[in-house]
């Protein structure tokens, strides 16, 4: 609704328990404008419950279509992309990794995929998010892997069991 409804030319998300920071939209927007990029996500710090920082995780230069099925490193209220690249491509109506499949949709097309190293968001890891389900999560990696990409049984296992690694490493290594 939200994105039928915005009259400006870029998109921002933000889960309802993330943080920007103040300058977060103005440095992503210049860092966009100087660059002519379409999609850009950011670093970010991952807070407990008392906001304070317990992990952070740097966004990597570029992300592409091969990376990104082994491990969804961007995170949801780190990006801001240009409208345009929404009006035939749509979230998909699923509990969780909407956003990831929406990033796999548009990888596809070969938009590029551009991380800025600035920590402009404070994402909260909290015991009873939707995302910390870890049932919720390999339903939903089965429905990405198996149903939305079309593979089959044995290469949609070994890819839970990749992002599962991948999860497990960039949440608390």
């Amino acid at each position: 609704m939200g994105i039928l409804k915005a009259k400006g030319s870029y998109i921002s998300f933000i889960d309802s328990d993330d943080i920007w920071k103040k300058d977060k939209l103005n440095n992503q927007l210049l860092f966009m404008l100087n660059n002519k990029i379409e999609f850009c996500y950011t670093s970010y710090s991952i807070i407990n419950k008392k906001n304070s920082i317990i992990k952070f995780i740097k966004a990597k230069k570029n992300i592409d279509y091969k990376d990104l099925i082994k491990s969804c490193d961007i995170g949801l209220s780190t990006v801001m992309l240009k409208k345009k690249l929404l009006k035939k491509t749509k979230f998909t109506k699923i509990t969780t990794k909407e956003d990831f499949i929406l990033w796999l949709k548009l990888s596809k097309k070969n938009i590029k995929m551009v991380g800025l190293d600035q920590k402009l968001v404070l994402w909260r890891k909290l015991d009873n998010s939707l995302s910390s389900s870890i049932f919720q999560r390999v339903k939903d990696a089965f429905y990405v892997y198996n149903t939305f990409l079309k593979f089959n049984l044995i290469k949609t296992t070994y890819h839970i069991f990749l992002m599962s690694i991948n999860s497990l490493r960039k949440r608390y290594l």
